[in-house]
């Protein structure tokens, strides 16, 4: 037992110093390249190849790339111009159209015709739609007109002319404005005024139904205006020559939704004798200024 223990202490010493011991180094292989001559020339070795040729020494240069003491090598190319005394002619060859061309030029100018057929339409439209409410405006706004009435027509100092506003219209109107009437004797139509002097606002706002009057100011006298005018005609030293008789005055009204006015002026021409009954006293005289209705 003890011989065996012993054998197992040996060996166990021999593999930790085999462990711990350092690897071999690798021998350097000889160079005998570095003892042996640089040429061996010789009648016994015919097929011993010549040496190479040692490479061109190469220069380097710190202003520039390194050169070759080769004859292969170039010095820098230098700049050149190179100028261009003619251009090369350029031909241009016609384009060649053929069925498909002209169909779509035709398809084209149809979408040209159709979209401006189409815009005139519109505006054909929008106008007649604006005339429309232009029309339904005019039937259901209020239109006042002026009235007259004669008293006493078969005795002309005697005669008085009433008048009246009117609404024709199918809505309501409110008086704004209202000057006149005035009573006036002229020549002609040369004395009338262009713009009208109607004078100062004379009452106040007034309200006026549908297919309603009222009177206006206090009753007219041709007659009696006559004869202030002749009057004062004679303080001036001058002669009356006025024949015709005229009232003139101005309406302005709105419908009550709108601020918008509308007008009514009217001169009008009191005639002494009528071609029949059934016509008025009173006719439009002079120039639009005077008549016009908005």
């Amino acid at each position: 037992m003890l011989h065996f223990a012993a054998m197992k202490y040996i060996a166990l010493t021999m593999l930790l110093a085999v462990m711990q011991a350092p690897p071999p180094v690798p021998r350097k292989t000889a160079d005998n390249s570095a003892h042996a001559p640089a040429h061996i020339k010789g009648e016994n070795a015919p097929d011993q190849a010549h040496p190479a040729p040692a490479p061109p020494s190469i220069e380097a240069n710190s202003n520039g790339p390194a050169k070759s003491d080769s004859d292969d090598q170039h010095p820098e190319d230098a700049e050149h111009t190179v100028g261009i005394s003619k251009l090369p002619p350029v031909t241009i060859a016609p384009i060649r159209r053929d069925w498909a061309d002209w169909a779509y030029w035709a398809f084209n100018a149809l979408l040209v015709g159709v979209g401006t057929f189409q815009v005139v339409l519109l505006l054909w439209t929008l106008r007649a739609v604006r005339h429309q409410a232009e029309a339904m405006i005019h039937a259901e706004r209020p239109w006042v007109m002026i009235q007259t009435e004669i008293l006493n027509p078969d005795d002309f100092a005697k005669l008085f002319v009433i008048f009246k506003v009117f609404n024709y219209g199918k809505g309501p109107a409110h008086i704004i404005d209202c000057k006149g009437p005035k009573g006036k004797w002229v020549k002609g139509e040369e004395d009338l005024v262009i713009p009208p002097d109607y004078g100062e606002w004379e009452w106040d706002k007034r309200f006026l139904a549908p297919r309603d009057d009222f009177q206006v100011r206090e009753l007219l006298s041709p007659w009696q205006i006559k004869v202030q005018a002749a009057a004062d005609s004679a303080i001036q030293g001058t002669a009356h020559k006025g024949e015709i008789f005229i009232a003139y005055g101005l309406i302005r009204y709105t419908d009550g939704i709108s601020d918008k006015p509308y007008k009514t002026a009217y001169c009008l021409r009191f005639r002494h004798n009528r071609p029949s009954k059934r016509e008025q006293w009173f006719i439009p005289f002079g120039p639009k200024p005077h008549n016009e209705y908005t």
